[in-house]
């Protein structure tokens, strides 16, 4: 009430802003905006010669050499922990040991200009060769056409350059010392729950002198900043100070056979593997396991059952991690319902991040856990209670994050490609021209991380992983008029039923990648538990994927089979239940949606009017048919709309966005 009193009266319930750092001095200022002063410099040397070895064999080869030096602030205002301040107390590579500490005890935050090296070693080859080979006689011959044939081979690597809003967003934890952040609230006035108008006076901040209720941060700049001093901010972002540089390795082996005069058949294998793919790692990384956490979470489940759900209170000294964590709230922590859904569901990953977090639900659930020592819970957060004996490191390598993700930015994804191509070419044939080409492909990359324990977990189908596509594309100019084979005398003719071209684009795809998940955090707190298929194969579940109509509803359909459907609550679990042991990681199942076909055509008419002077007129029919293209998403198997999203008219998306269907598009062109 005090807030809406506040808000008719014209009192003040909030004040908050920011100061910009000002790029040469280092100051903050009261005015203006931050002006990045960047710079990357790059070089390159190459040479590629090609030499026809025989008259029917040509190799073609090059060497590309560059020095990419790195991208950095001229005025050192990147800031960010090295390696060694990401991992904190607990060492460099030292997770998932609790009580062990190699690392600083004190990490900091460093202002600089540069966050990692330069490349200067970048070899990067290519070679190819083209032949053909003159064989007339015998079976050979007559499969190679004589010098109708020719194998094409080559292969490449090549390095690039991430986009540069990585090195930006990492190298300055995403600028959170830029700017100074200063906030007034309500809750912090006197007795009154809100400031009268006039009371408040921007003169004082302005001078950087803030009243003693302000929260400012950081109070001022300074170009080493502890990481005890920003305890429980939102996370902590740094970079591999020698990351490397991506590159792609690509290959490729082609068979071309040209058929009659005017056709060609050509069968080629492609690939190509993506290294060093930039990946932000979370190094706080929840721990279930090295910490005995996992086997009192099994003892609460046991204990919960037996007290009907309604508490996991019980069994003293069998679950001292959840003693030490509620001992400011004890009933309301062992009673909370967040903490009893987790312990049904089998999470032990949410409740063990949960437990590490400063502020939980019914008591500051760290602080509870740690010694006294630990300064940052009586300093930052106020913290008078008794505290614990565990070590800081318990849930979390990181404990400065307690309860916050830490990214490290490093070179560890990495992809693979593969596919085969089938084209089939035409060139002008009576007006005809005609190209048809199909490909079978997988594309895979690990571009996330789902456990420190094994990256190669987090290895999958990425969302271009179409395996068949069919593209068929055409024009036809009609026979009419000057020139052509029929009605070509006539001026008047000529303009009515000359220069007519048809065409047409098809394309069909099958469906694109997704996936059904558990839920469930089982295993940790970064990924999925995954599934339990209850009878039935990943090949049957797959079987389950298309368009099934609702019964009584003309407008709606499921896309999967109904009886793999539990209305209301998620999946069925005759067929598909979400793992909920805990300590486990269940199946990832990747499903793929439905197949999709677009036709499209155009009809366009050339007028010749006088001399040089021409008029057109084109007439374009994107998905000429209509036909949507229902893009399912990841789908949650205790989604309460599991299943039901399809065949609606807010279900009609493209795996990037909403398909527009039909698109009608005509247009003229006068030409002199």
């Amino acid at each position: 009430m005090q807030s809406y009193y506040a808000i008719l009266t014209g009192d003040i319930a909030t004040v908050a802003g920011s100061h910009p750092i000002n790029s040469h001095t280092h100051q903050y200022e009261p005015y203006g905006a931050l002006n990045l002063d960047e710079l990357q410099t790059a070089t390159g040397l190459f040479f590629q010669d090609s030499w026809r070895l025989r008259p029917n064999l040509t190799l073609n080869y090059g060497l590309r050499w560059d020095f990419t030096g790195d991208d950095h602030d001229l005025n050192s205002l990147y800031y960010s922990p090295t390696t060694a301040g990401l991992w904190g107390p607990t060492g460099v590579n030292n997770a998932f040991n609790p009580g062990s500490f190699k690392g600083e005890a004190d990490p900091s935050y460093i202002s600089r200009g540069h966050a990692y090296a330069p490349w200067d070693v970048s070899p990067q080859p290519n070679f190819g060769l083209a032949w053909s080979p003159q064989v007339t006689e015998g079976w050979l011959g007559k499969l190679v056409g004589g010098s109708s044939t020719v194998i094409r081979g080559g292969y490449s690597l090549r390095r690039y350059t991430p986009q540069y809003q990585d090195y930006w967003t990492y190298a300055s934890d995403y600028g959170a010392f830029f700017y100074q952040n200063y906030s007034l609230s309500a809750a912090n006035a006197p007795s009154t729950g809100y400031y009268t108008s006039g009371s408040q006076h921007y003169a004082g901040y302005l001078a950087g002198s803030f009243p003693t209720d302000y929260l400012i941060s950081p109070t001022s700049y300074s170009a080493q900043l502890t990481e005890a001093s920003q305890f429980e901010q939102a996370g902590l972002l740094g970079m591999n100070p020698h990351i490397q540089q991506p590159y792609t390795q690509s290959w490729n082996f082609g068979i071309q056979r040209k058929l009659g005069q005017s056709n060609a058949l050509e069968i080629r294998y492609v690939g190509n593997r993506g290294v060093h793919q930039w990946v932000p790692l979370n190094l706080n990384e929840v721990n279930i396991f090295e910490n005995g956490f996992l086997q009192q979470f099994e003892k609460a489940q046991q204990t919960l059952a037996a007290n009907g759900g309604a508490s996991f209170q019980g069994g003293a000294g069998s679950t001292p991690i959840f003693d030490t964590a509620f001992q400011d709230n004890m009933a309301g922590g062992y009673t909370y319902g967040g903490f009893i859904y987790a312990l049904q569901h089998g999470q032990a990953g949410s409740m063990a991040s949960g437990l590490s977090t400063p502020f939980g639900a019914t008591g500051n659930y760290f602080c509870n856990l740690v010694s006294t020592s630990f300064t940052p819970c009586a300093n930052i957060l106020g913290y008078s209670g008794n505290g614990g004996s565990y070590p800081t490191n318990l849930f979390q390598a990181n404990p400065y994050e307690a309860g916050n993700g830490v990214s490290y930015l490093t070179g560890a994804g990495y992809s693979t490609y593969n596919a085969m191509e089938v084209e089939f070419r035409q060139q002008n044939w009576h007006g005809m021209h005609f190209t048809g080409n199909y490909t079978w492909s997988r594309s895979l990359a690990m571009t996330t991380q789902y456990t420190l324990r094994n990256l190669r977990l987090g290895y999958g189908p990425t969302p271009a992983d179409i395996h068949h596509v069919v593209n068929i594309l055409g024009t036809y100019e009609l026979p009419f008029g000057t020139g052509k084979a029929y009605l070509n005398n006539n001026m008047w003719l000529d303009r009515a039923v000359g220069g007519w071209t048809i065409g047409t684009t098809n394309t069909i795809t099958s469906g694109a990648p997704f996936e059904i998940t558990g839920g469930n955090q089982t295993f940790n707190n970064l990924f999925d538990g995954g599934l339990v298929l209850q009878g039935i194969t990943n090949k049957q579940l797959q079987h389950a994927i298309g368009y099934h109509s609702v019964p009584g509803n003309t407008f709606a359909s499921y896309w999967i089979n109904p009886k793999f459907i539990s209305p209301g609550v998620g999946t069925n679990p005759m067929y598909v239940t979400p793992n909920s042991t805990p300590g486990s990681v269940g199946t990832r199942y990747w499903l793929w949606g439905t197949r999709y076909w677009k036709p499209n055509f155009s009809v366009s008419k050339s007028v010749p009017l006088k001399n040089e002077m021409r008029f057109s007129v084109q007439g374009e029919f994107l998905d000429a048919f209509n036909h949507p293209r229902w893009g399912i998403g990841d789908a949650g198997a205790q989604d309460a709309s599991f299943g039901e999203s399809f065949g609606k008219a807010s279900g009609e998306y493209t795996q990037t966005g909403l398909n527009y269907g039909r698109i009608i598009e005509i247009r003229g062109n006068f030409e002199f």
